[in-house]
C-alpha cells in the first residue's frame, strides 16, 4: 500500500529524488574516541566556567557528559589493542625516531 502511495505521489511530481554521494561519505566528519572524550572534558570545564546562570542546568548537563565521557573511555579500553613490549621499544629505538 505505502508502495502505491510511493509511486503515485512520484507521478504527480510531489517526491523529489536525491542522489547520494557515489563515495559513501556523509558529511560529517568522523571523530575518534579520544577526541570525543577530549570534547566531552572541554564542555564539562565550560560548564564549570559558565554554570553560574542556570545551576541545575549546569549540574545535568555535568552529569550527562561525565556518563557520556565514562561510556567513551570504555568503549575505548575495550577495543584497544595491546602492543608487544617488543614492537613498543623497537618503535622507541633511535634508528626509528630518526
Amino acid at each position: 500500500m505505502a508502495k502505491v502511495v510511493l509511486e503515485l505521489a512520484e507521478k504527480d511530481g510531489k517526491v523529489i529524488d536525491i542522489e547520494s554521494d557515489s563515495d559513501g561519505e556523509s558529511g560529517t566528519p568522523d571523530i575518534s574516541h579520544g577526541e570525543a572524550a577530549n570534547l566531552c572534558e572541554q564542555l564539562m570545564e565550560a560548564c564549570l566556567q559558565h554554570g553560574d546562570a542556570n545551576l541545575d542546568l549546569a549540574i545535568g548537563l555535568l552529569t550527562h557528559l561525565r556518563h557520556f565521557h565514562v561510556h567513551l573511555c570504555q568503549d575505548e579500553l575495550l577495543h584497544s589493542r595491546q602492543t608487544t613490549l617488543n614492537h613498543y621499544f623497537a618503535s622507541q629505538s633511535p634508528e626509528h625516531t630518526m
